[in-house]
């Protein structure tokens, strides 16, 4: 896309579902058992509450006016489809039918009850910001107060040499099973587990942030008849493991008490600064963000990752804060953010405090 197109699609963001037109159920349609109808609401105000309850939600939406129908796709990966069908019995009411496709059923059970409450009373409830979540992790801390329930001594070396050997193999579904493993036990909430996991990768199981690095700068790509998709969720898999060693990493750095550990996380952190070259590394995170309209989570992971990184490294800092192009990807992306996905806002909004102060455009 050019820039002129870019230029042009910014200004023209959508920012509501505008429908045209609303059918009728067909006699012999299968509806799903997750619908329900609304009473005394016009389609237009039904539609553009779904887009708001999408937007605060950050979930990616295709949205197609002419036929009343969207796809969704949340940042958990779950997909669905919401469609609007006018009732068969009642001409007033307008009958809201969302159906899942794939993923988590708990996640899609959240959505539902999201956006019949969004629907019906016109509440778009935000779900819980994920980078900034406050859940104690319970095999950190659990029934015993303040006390750490302790793990099997060398349990955690051990996983992460599996999860190295793992990731060297070529079978992507082993891969991914690596990393959702590996980001739950990087996970900023699971303070000492992750601080000890994080130090372990740096130091000794280099292997895996090598793997991480080479899927980001794009040395690493899955060859496959799904390969967008693969390529998606291998990218999501690897921002996400990054975005949590460089949070817990810098955490470690920033405490008070690290036992004279700050040191080595810095030296591990430093080797995504100098050995993986951290200008190829920043300009393949800005070409996430660029990417925001297609593949909008996999933006707002980059952009976190841009954020701790600008946030902590002076000449990383320089080198967003004089790169125009670097700019106008910001603030491209600020824009659909601030139209349609909550979340990357937010995450773009922390790169430009810190390299353009209140230089903000819309």
């Amino acid at each position: 896309m050019n820039c002129s197109n870019n230029a042009l699609q910014s200004v023209i963001e959508r920012t509501n579902w505008i429908v045209t037109h609303l059918s009728i159920l067909p006699d012999n349609y299968a509806l799903s058992n997750s619908s329900f109808e609304v009473n005394d609401q016009n389609v237009y105000t039904i539609a553009s509450r779904i887009f708001t309850c999408n937007k605060v939600r950050s979930v990616h939406v295709v949205y197609d006016d002419d036929n009343a129908i969207c796809n969704c796709n949340t940042p958990l990966s779950t997909k669905f489809v919401i469609r609007l069908f006018q009732a068969p019995e009642h001409t007033g009411n307008v009958l809201v039918e969302i159906r899942r496709k794939a993923g988590c059923s708990l996640d899609f059970q959240q959505e539902y009850r999201a956006l019949f409450q969004a629907a019906t009373y016109g509440e778009a409830h935000p779900r819980e910001y994920p980078f900034h979540k406050k859940a104690m992790c319970m095999v950190d801390k659990g029934h015993t107060g303040e006390k750490y329930i302790p793990l099997p001594k060398g349990i955690i070396e051990r996983s992460l040499e599996m999860a190295q050997n793992h990731l060297r193999l070529e079978h992507y579904d082993a891969q991914m099973l690596v990393l959702k493993d590996l980001a739950l036990t990087t996970d900023p909430s699971s303070t000492e587990t992750a601080s000890i996991a994080t130090k372990l990768i740096f130091q000794e199981y280099t292997g895996i942030l090598e793997f991480v690095i080479n899927v980001i700068t794009q040395k690493m790509v899955v060859h496959d008849d799904d390969d967008d998709e693969r390529n998606e969720n291998m990218r999501s898999g690897s921002l996400t493991l990054l975005r949590n060693l460089l949070t817990v990493s810098l955490q470690d750095i920033g405490g008070d008490d690290n036992n004279g550990n700050g040191n080595i996380t810095l030296q591990g952190v430093s080797l995504i600064n100098n050995a993986f070259s951290k200008e190829t590394l920043v300009q393949s995170l800005l070409q996430d963000v660029k990417e925001a309209r297609n593949y909008p989570w996999n933006a707002c992971l980059a952009a976190k990752c841009l954020a701790l990184l600008v946030a902590n490294f002076v000449d990383i800092k320089l080198q967003v804060g004089g790169d125009r192009n670097a700019f106008n990807v910001l603030n491209d992306a600020r824009i659909f953010g601030n139209a349609s996905y909550s979340y990357l806002k937010q995450e773009v909004d922390d790169v430009y405090d810190v390299c353009y102060g209140e230089q903000k455009e819309e």
